[in-house]
């Protein structure tokens, strides 16, 4: 995220001698530390991101790497910024359940397959991020089964969601 009035990032190589604000302790301050030298930017950390959008706002940093939501919502409350390039990093958030709790898990499951499939996550991302989310996006995108592809207990065996 960054400036309105700022020429908008296209690429990861822009960043080269740019300075980028992160929040303390968050994944964006990981990839940032991970990833400055590879592409030439330096980056500032700040005890939260609030203040790393506020250095962006008052010129102290260029942009401003937080969650795609995150941003959104910033950018709906702040009509100066503008959300940007995305880096796609794999990152997901997931609702925990106690691994005994297959009945539980299966009934929000069912519950976010059915908003996905009719549209109201995607709906709720534009009303409070500012944005409509892609076709093929984790808001819109049914799994075939319980959880998020790919990580620890995820539940492959295909599910048909009941929707009311």
């Amino acid at each position: 995220m960054g400036r309105k009035n700022a020429a908008a990032l296209e690429s990861l190589e822009a960043l080269k001698g740019k300075v980028v604000a992160v929040n303390k302790g968050s994944n964006y301050d990981a990839w940032a530390k991970e990833n400055a030298d590879k592409y030439g930017f330096k980056y500032f950390v700040y005890g939260s991101n609030a203040d790393a959008i506020q250095a962006v706002l008052t010129k102290r940093a260029d942009y401003n790497l937080t969650g795609s939501t995150v941003a959104g919502w910033a950018v709906k409350q702040a009509p100066a910024l503008q959300a940007g390039y995305t880096i796609k990093t794999g990152l997901v958030w997931a609702i925990p359940f106690r691994l005994d709790d297959k009945a539980g898990r299966d009934q929000v499951s069912n519950v976010l397959k059915c908003m996905k499939a009719d549209g109201t996550i995607a709906k709720l991302a534009e009303k409070w991020y500012g944005y409509s989310p892609e076709a093929n996006s984790v808001e819109r995108t049914v799994s075939p089964g319980h959880g998020v592809p790919g990580t620890e207990n995820y539940d492959a065996t295909p599910v048909k969601p009941k929707c009311a």
